[in-house]
């Protein structure tokens, strides 16, 4: 996978990842670099991921196209809960292809996504025998992973 994807991490929900990310977001783009953000599973909405638009506000930007196509927000869930949990609440899979392509396509166009997490350790994503962490899910990105400890 692409070099310039991070993945935010936190330890938990409301550690603080959205603020970070958008932080981190404006720190690059005033060194020059075309950035976008992404909430890859967003939990606790329908439609639209509320992460998203507080990053755009944060960044001082309206909506992007990419927001518009839905690839900042490949996959949401309505119930705020872990995104394992949220899926089988809103009885579908998580769709680890789609979140790919649409990684793939914003690290295509931009020269950095930031991709935020759902919150770590305590946050899995895929429920089975061996339970693993959003990072570990992600591993098929390989991307530098950056973790929030409040």
């Amino acid at each position: 996978m692409e070099k310039n994807v991070y993945f935010i991490s936190g330890i938990d929900t409301d550690a603080g990842k959205s603020y970070c990310t958008a932080y981190y977001a404006c720190q690059l783009i005033g060194s020059g670099k075309r950035v976008i953000t992404q909430k890859f599973i967003q939990t606790g909405n329908v439609g639209h991921s509320e992460d998203i638009d507080l990053h755009r506000r944060l960044m001082g930007i309206g909506m992007t196209e990419e927001d518009r196509e839905g690839l900042t927000m490949p996959e949401i869930f309505s119930y705020p809960c872990s995104p394992h949990l949220a899926a089988r609440i809103d009885n579908r899979p998580i769709d680890f292809g789609k979140i790919e392509r649409a990684t793939q396509e914003l690290a295509r166009r931009y020269d950095v996504v930031l991709v935020e997490g759902a919150g770590w350790e305590v946050s899995t994503i895929h429920c089975s025998a061996s339970r693993q962490s959003e990072a570990e899910e992600y591993n098929w990105i390989q991307c530098c992973i950056i973790s929030i400890l409040p």
